[in-house]
């Protein structure tokens, strides 16, 4: 377009890190050890020295950097990697840099692997957790033996050649809600203590071990879209209960999705030097065509940009060691700039606190976050990315969108990212879609002040929207401020509990285009109704939800629901859809979950509720039907 071209390769700020195979292994442990959660060592009781008496001192990780500010993206150049361990820590990609998966391998150790934090902690009669690792990211390399990944939300693995097992879980300990995505595994894969979990586009080796009645399977629910393998459970499997009693896992299956659109990621050319964009194109099935797309680790389709039109941007802070919630009024003007100028955008990981929007006025351009770079919204309430109606092959990913203190503006119509003109939709272009991959948005968490708001987390006006990987959360617990004490210690001693009044957000989700589709959904606590779909033909596969801890029984009163489908939509599917109840505060009776029109086109396939703990009740599953969820930690099921 006649404007000056960027560097390549771009002023990398230090909190991205480069490691080549040529690294020497203590030149890498020394760079690597401040990304990983902070150790602790413990004595085991289980394993006693018989001639001393003295237990067996283990190391484990702590969940201390929950909050931190810090964002880190480990890039590593295609190579072999031996011997090498990585614990992946919040707010940290850990990305290979080859055009294909299998360019960066790991091999003759753990490689990159997420364990439990805390193991000393006792959660529901098992040592350690995983319900709170979020935040980190593994992307776009192989590994020669065995990955352990056990990970809840805002966690996802892919574009990964698992040549071993895969492990989701660590030992039982509770886990709840990974993605897997754009994936080869050789060997079995692992759920175990997974409450639910979505396979996207995986191609599983032989025996996978995913029979619904052994500990290979989520606890309650497992959606698999455009998978295939040997022995993959069929759908249906595991409806009821075993022969004691207990509840099983529900298999969902997509076997031939309409679309599926894979993640942009950042590779290095040949010359080891210099940087490209690559964007894989969409994959359409508009005509009837049968089979599955499957996994795509070549990146031969891919549309290769280079960084010569792509801009870097650079927060000014990456850490706490600058004030929160003060803009910074150049960084928006400077990634605003180069937006109207055509090009793509990078953001290299920090925290961005906007003073305007970040409009995207161009068809197929490209906002790709590394480290999980995190946009705080303006002060007004416009939305943090707002992408203009009648633009098609948009791609927002890697992002996460954080809520600030709304000193103005109309926090009804406060969002984080918008998509289209809330006064009129436009239709979207189905062969090229715009697509949100692997957004985290949140309100409340790690900002000191607990008056965070915004109406809704994410809005899609346009029509022909790709999701894929999308975390809206109202925090239901938040950083400590200096000396504060937990008030809630039984339930935590590191956190502040939210309490009514605190991080307000109405809705975590608006859909009013048609033809959506997301593939992975998790929407909680917010303060009404969940999500509001008023498009047609939308099509959601694999929906978490947990109803606000703190709602009082008004909550219930008011009908809001886990679920809304309005009365005008006449089209829509939902599969794998569980909504949760953990009412803390007070004894709220909610009539249903879910509430739709009715009728031959609207499609729920395992729709679900269950008690987590505290009282309260879910009377029923779908519009009034169903069982209500009574026993903590049983499903109840539409038949």
């Amino acid at each position: 377009m006649g404007h000056p071209p960027e560097p390549n390769p771009p002023p990398w700020p230090d909190s991205v890190i480069f490691i080549s195979p040529d690294t020497p292994a203590e030149e890498v442990r020394r760079i690597v050890a401040p990304t990983e959660d902070p150790t602790y060592a413990y004595p085991d009781p289980s394993q006693v020295d018989p001639s001393t008496g003295t237990p067996r001192i283990l190391t484990g990780h702590t969940s201390g950097r929950h909050f931190t500010e810090e964002r880190r993206a480990l890039l590593f150049h295609p190579g072999t990697y031996r011997g090498f361990d990585l614990e992946v820590g919040y707010y940290v990609q850990v990305a290979g840099l080859g055009r294909r998966a299998a360019d960066t391998t790991f091999r003759d150790g753990r490689g990159p692997y997420v364990e439990a934090l805390n193991k000393r902690e006792v959660v529901g009669g098992r040592l350690g957790l995983s319900l709170d690792t979020f935040w980190r990211t593994g992307e776009n390399f192989a590994v020669e033996g065995d990955l352990l990944w056990a990970v809840s939300q805002a966690a996802p693995l892919r574009r990964v050649e698992v040549r071993g097992h895969l492990r989701l879980h660590d030992d039982g300990a509770q886990a709840s809600g990974g993605v897997l995505a754009n994936a080869i595994v050789g060997g079995d894969v692992e759920f175990g203590s997974q409450q639910q979990y979505l396979c996207r586009s995986t191609r599983f080796g032989g025996p996978s071990k995913m029979a619904p009645d052994s500990t290979y399977a989520p606890a309650w629910n497992a959606v698999f879209v455009d998978c295939s393998g040997p022995n993959l459970a069929e759908p249906g499997d595991g409806e009821g209960a075993d022969e004691e009693g207990k509840s099983l896992p529900c298999i969902v299956r997509d076997d031939e999705p309409k679309v599926v659109v894979e993640k942009p990621f950042v590779a290095i050319r040949e010359d080891g030097e210099t940087f490209e964009l690559r964007v894989p194109k969409p994959r359409v099935r508009l005509d009837g065509t049968k089979g599955q797309f499957g996994p795509d680790l070549i990146g031969n389709d891919d549309d290769v940009r280079d960084f010569s039109n792509v801009k870097l941007g650079a927060a000014t802070r990456f850490d706490s060691s600058v004030e929160r919630d003060l803009p910074d009024l150049r960084v928006a003007s400077k990634l605003q700039s180069a937006l109207d100028q055509g090009k793509d955008v990078v953001l290299a990981p920090g925290i961005y606190q906007l003073d305007r929007s970040l409009v995207v006025r161009y068809d197929n351009q490209v906002i790709l976050g590394l480290g999980l770079a995190t946009l705080a919204a303006p002060h007004d309430g416009s939305p943090c990315i707002r992408v203009l109606p009648g633009i098609e092959g948009v791609r927002v990913a890697g992002v996460m969108l954080e809520a600030s203190q709304l000193l103005s503006g109309d926090r009804g119509l406060a969002t984080l990212l918008e998509w289209g003109d809330r006064d009129g939709k436009d239709g979207g272009n189905p062969l090229n879609p715009g697509v949100m991959t692997d957004i985290f948005a949140r309100v409340g968490g790690s900002n000191p002040s607990r008056d965070v708001s915004t109406g809704t987390m994410v809005a899609i006006h346009s029509g022909n929207v790709y999701g894929d990987n999308l975390w809206l959360w109202r925090a239901d617990h938040v950083a400590l401020r200096p000396g504060e004490a937990a008030n809630f210690p039984e339930v935590s001693a590191h956190y502040r509990q939210t309490i009514k009044g605190e991080c307000p957000v109405r809705t975590g989700l608006e859909v009013n285009g048609d033809d959506v589709t997301i593939h992975g959904l998790a929407v909680e606590h917010t303060d009404e109704h969940q999500i509001v779909w008023r498009g047609e033909r939308g099509n959601v596969q694999f929906y978490q939800c947990e109803l606000p801890y703190d709602a009082s029984p008004q909550f219930g009163k008011d009908g809001f629901l886990g679920y809304l489908v309005e009365d005008s939509v006449e089209q829509h599917i939902c599969a794998g859809a569980g909504i949760y109840s953990n009412f803390r505060d007070y004894e709220v009776p909610v009539p249903s979950a879910i509430r739709h029109p009715g009728g031959d086109g609207i499609k729920l396939l395992n729709p679900y509720t269950v008690m987590l703990d505290n009282g309260g009740l879910i009377h029923s599953v779908v519009n009034g039907e169903g069982p209500a969820a009574t026993e903590k930690g049983v499903p109840a099921r539409l038949e």
